[in-house]
């Protein structure tokens, strides 16, 4: 059992404004998995060893909890003949709510098609990308007849863990970001993702963030500031974790340095920050989420939303979030070889754009999610290309 943290809260409630707002891992390769024991024994083994995937919500306000009681992950074969895996065109299943009192909070889908491909889901409340990693790797271990790592499913919280590595509380930014393609010019709901396919490049974080700043529709001058995820383990790497354990470290993208290229220098903001264990303050400032219902989190949300679509101003201009290098051979057993694999960006409408990336031995898989609000237009493909050029550069 693990107390749900103050974020964890608001994550619970980004469910509800936005959902699914989950992590999902896509596997593009060749074969169908088979495990020779049967799902249902791979399931049950791959829970006991990680008994997260078996988490469910239970109490209210700061009475709430994570309890590893659940359903197993549910495991559907799907038709995916149609969808291409270049956005979320004909990929429905994508956008499923996922229930985070009822369960499960891990899915296995195969999707069946020309391209086979296997889909991970989790809750983001409940796990981060590094847990859902840890998940996938154990989930193919047992595929080929390897015993899963063991994962732990708490009782660690990122609040325990940020003031066990000594950080302080951050004061939040103001909303005074810039969006990376203007002004919403609709009410459309809902958000729109993109996948694009690159070459590998050094310093991607940081070139990524200098190209949300450089597009053109970013009038001169403009706060442009985007906010990089990190993984709290880093700094407690005897902590194998399935909670959502990763902190927000916000980047200030100075542009007009003189003679200093923007590159270097948001490398150093990035480098800095990791040194100085400032995304870890994030999570301490978040207490006042246990104590409101989650449907006052869920409007305050929505309603923050709107006010930034309305007068194009954000808590940052986008967020990066790098899940670094995947190797294809633990993401392969049982009869499937994984050769890319990807992260679909949870998206929503509080953020202008939310960017994923990994890297796999073809090259840089990139992923661009925003709001229909903001994509519209032709806006999403001119950022994308506007991306595609930079990092090329």
């Amino acid at each position: 059992m693990r107390r749900v943290s103050g974020m964890e809260r608001i994550w619970l409630a980004a469910t509800r404004v936005a959902p699914p707002f989950a992590n999902q891992l896509v596997l593009e390769g060749r074969g169908w998995p088979q495990p020779p024991q049967g799902w249902p024994a791979l399931l049950q083994s791959l829970a006991e060893a990680q008994p997260g995937c078996r988490l469910r919500l239970t109490g209210v306000l700061e009475s709430s909890r994570w309890q590893a009681d659940g359903p197993l992950p549910q495991l559907r074969e799907l038709d995916g003949g149609t969808w291409d895996g270049t956005g979320d065109q004909g990929a429905p299943f994508l956008a499923e709510p996922i229930d985070p009192v009822q369960g499960p909070l891990y899915q296995v889908l195969l999707l069946r098609g020309p391209s086979p491909r296997v889909v991970l889901r989790s809750l983001n409340a409940a796990t981060d990308g590094t847990g859902m990693l840890l998940f996938a790797r154990g989930l193919f271990a047992a595929l080929r007849g390897e015993q899963p790592g063991r994962v732990s499913a708490g009782p660690i919280t990122d609040v325990q863990l940020a003031r066990r590595l000594g950080v302080r509380a951050e004061t939040p930014p103001p909303q005074d970001s810039a969006s990376p393609v203007g002004p919403a010019d609709s009410a459309a709901a809902g958000w729109t993702w993109r996948r694009l396919r690159l070459p590998a490049t050094s310093q991607l974080v940081a070139r990524l963030a200098v190209a949300i700043g450089t597009h053109s529709p970013v009038p001169r001058g403009a706060i442009v500031r985007v906010h990089v995820p990190v993984d709290l383990r880093r700094y407690a790497p005897e902590t194998c974790s399935s909670a959502n354990l990763s902190g927000w470290m916000r980047i200030p993208v100075h542009l007009h340095l003189g003679a200093q290229d923007p590159v270097e220098a948001v490398r150093y903001a990035l480098n800095d920050g990791l040194k100085r264990k400032v995304a870890a303050g994030g999570a301490l400032g978040t207490a006042f989420a246990r104590s409101l219902p989650l449907s006052v989190l869920a409007w305050m949300g929505a309603r923050m939303a709107r006010r930034s679509q309305r007068e194009g101003r954000y808590g940052s201009s986008a967020i990066i979030s790098h899940l670094g290098r995947l190797d294809p051979q633990e993401l392969s057993g049982g009869g499937f070889t994984t050769s890319r694999a990807f992260f679909v960006p949870p998206g929503g409408p509080g953020e202008p754009a939310f960017l994923t990336s990994t890297l796999g031995p073809e090259g840089l898989e990139l992923c661009l999610a925003m709001p229909r609000a903001l994509a519209s237009r032709g806006r999403m493909d001119a950022l994308l290309e506007h991306l595609k050029a930079s990092i090329a550069r």
